[in-house]
């Protein structure tokens, strides 16, 4: 270490002394103590999905069989759908970058997203929201393994709902969206799936309200549905 730096560094340890000894222990306690408990209170305000927030898109959570999916990009006079299989945002994007329906500043918007695998965390990130947007998101997801993701939800929303740095590009942004959602909490079996898709319903209702009449939500309560594109 060089003489100058030890210098500071004997005058960091100095002032550290002289702050520590301005306070005694009761004056800590009756500053500290109170912003604690306000932190504690502000905690079990914020929305579970914040609360639990998490890097999404994982690609080494990815098996290498769903990574092998087989994806489709379908165009039919004048429609589009975007089947994704169980694959991951990365190869997505390269795909359609190979068949140039994206580049570096372009976006793609379709009819119909069938939103990878259920809607795993570790199958889509933000980035990918913002690139690919939907008139129609389809969630084949029934609650099983926390699948659809309430953070892939919540991340999807953002892109066409939320901050100005969440939103997407593409020009059809404001256009009204609508979430297909295979499954409903009555009608899933296990403890922990109906636990879960409580939570997706609350989250969606939570966004549909947010969105101002942008956003829209159908739940399966049946054995099937049609899907008007």
């Amino acid at each position: 270490m060089s003489s100058s730096n030890e210098a500071r560094l004997k005058t960091l340890r100095a002032k550290a002394k002289a702050d520590e000894l301005k306070f005694n222990a009761k004056e800590i306690d009756d500053i500290m103590l109170p912003k604690l408990e306000q932190a504690a209170i502000l905690s079990e305000l914020l929305p579970a999905e914040l609360a639990t927030a998490f890097k999404l898109g994982k690609r080494e959570e990815v098996t290498t069989q769903n990574l092998s999916s087989l994806m489709f990009f379908v165009e039919e006079a004048g429609k589009t759908i975007l089947l994704t299989g169980d694959g991951h945002h990365l190869d997505i994007l390269r795909g359609l970058k190979h068949i140039k329906k994206v580049n570096g500043t372009q976006g793609l918007h379709v009819d119909v997203l069938k939103v990878q695998h259920h809607g795993s965390e570790h199958n889509l990130d933000e980035k990918f929201c913002r690139s690919v947007t939907a008139d129609h998101y389809l969630f084949c997801g029934n609650g099983e393994h926390k699948n659809p993701d309430l953070g892939v939800i919540q991340a999807i929303a953002d892109s066409r709902i939320g901050s100005d740095c969440q939103l997407s590009s593409n020009a059809q942004v404001g256009n009204h969206f609508k979430f297909w959602i295979n499954c409903h909490s009555t009608v899933t079996k296990q403890a922990a799936a109906k636990k879960h898709m409580k939570e997706v319903e609350k989250l969606v209702t939570k966004l549909t309200n947010k969105a101002n009449g942008k956003m829209s939500s159908f739940f399966l309560k049946g054995s099937s549905f049609e899907l008007p594109v």
